[in-house]
């Protein structure tokens, strides 16, 4: 089993501003004023690496050195009280897997598992009561939940098998007016022909009874408004109603922005400060063509082989050098995995069977 590393991460007195930020917070709208301290320490776990990657990517991916301390233990002094949050397990965290992609563009190898903490450590004269106080603040228990501080021996998530996924027998077998009167006993927000349409589809094309689940899931995602409001919707202007926390509302807002701003000024930045540097070579544009011809001939690609001349067309794609669309790129990223070949295979695949397929793939997926 690959060794689980770990690392903690504290931004510098100065640079602490996320910390300050949810020191007012919790003294302006939790009202805890004995607050005298709040420091926010990043915990991140890394598993798939050689202790040289991991500690490449700690020095190029999860610390700037001019603007953090970087800790192997974590030592937080006695009057200090501190507890871990993380995202809960199935839960999406933008920050542990852009860590890992961007590992993995580094060391241009399989991309590794990394999981992500944030510990929040108080100091001030508050009681057992207030601690718990702060703990519910900031943990939302739909998302998140207070994390272990102890190194697991893997970062494979377990889950127990669910039931098989009761069908919804004779669905699609129903006329329009037993799909009808199904649907005025379920409440759908869509059509009765809707209902009908889906029908046809699960009749048709999977050949099989939808579960209530599939269902309930097309209810809610059906419709126009649902369409215009979750995934058409453009903030013009956002407008905060008088009442008692629309100063709290209003300075948490701001403050969104400004971090939003600063962020991809800084991705930006950086990102030109590398073309730059890198377009001062004078074999980059050959490297970065022969990249591209390598994955167009090629009959045979190792993991590590594919990720790293990938790596380049992607810095071509993005300085204009080739026509392929970022799009084809993330797919490629995805589909030829190791484990994702594998997956997709019935029969037992050799090394260099997975070799051969991936070449095969990538090529007609560049042709």
């Amino acid at each position: 089993m690959a060794k689980v590393f770990r690392i903690f991460v504290e931004k510098k007195r100065g640079n602490d501003i996320e910390a300050g930020q949810t020191l007012a917070d919790l003294r302006d709208n939790v009202g805890l004023n004995a607050l005298d301290d709040l420091r926010i320490i990043n915990r991140y776990y890394a598993q798939g690496l050689t202790e040289e990657e991991f500690d490449l990517a700690v020095k190029q991916i999860l610390s700037e050195p001019n603007l953090d301390n970087v800790y192997t233990e974590l030592s937080i002094p006695e009057d200090y009280r501190y507890f871990a949050t993380e995202f809960l397990p199935g839960q999406y965290d933008q920050r542990a897997d852009s860590a890992a992609q961007c590992i993995q563009l580094l060391t241009a190898g399989e991309r590794p598992v990394v999981q992500y903490a944030k510990i929040i450590a108080v100091k001030g004269d508050i009681t057992d009561d207030e601690f718990e106080k702060i703990k519910n603040y900031i943990i939302n228990p739909v998302e998140s939940r207070v994390a272990s501080l102890e190194i697991p021996e893997s970062l494979d998530i377990k889950s127990s098998i669910p039931a098989d996924i009761a069908r919804i027998d004779g669905f699609i077998e129903m006329s329009d007016e037993e799909i009808k009167a199904y649907h005025a006993s379920m409440g759908f927000a869509m059509s009765i022909a809707d209902l009908c349409w889906v029908r046809d589809y699960f009749k048709n094309d999977e050949g099989r009874n939808p579960s209530l689940t599939e269902l309930k899931v097309i209810d809610t995602y059906w419709s126009d408004h649902c369409r215009h409001t979750t995934f058409a919707t453009e903030l013009d202007e956002i407008k905060i109603d008088s009442g008692k926390y629309t100063e709290a509302i209003n300075k948490a807002l701001e403050q969104y922005f400004d971090n939003l701003n600063s962020i991809c000024e800084q991705i930006v930045k950086q990102e030109r400060a590398y073309r730059e540097e890198l377009i001062k070579y004078e074999d980059f544009e050959d490297k970065i063509f022969r990249a591209m011809g390598t994955l167009k001939m090629a009959r045979k690609l190792t993991a590590k082989e594919f990720y790293s001349l990938i790596s380049l067309v992607r810095l071509g794609i993005s300085m204009g050098s080739f026509n392929e669309k970022y799009e084809t790129v993330s797919r490629l990223l995805h589909d030829v995995g190791t484990a994702t070949i594998m997956s997709e295979s019935d029969e037992g695949l050799t090394v260099d069977d997975t070799e051969k397929i991936r070449a095969q793939y990538v090529r007609e997926s560049l042709a």
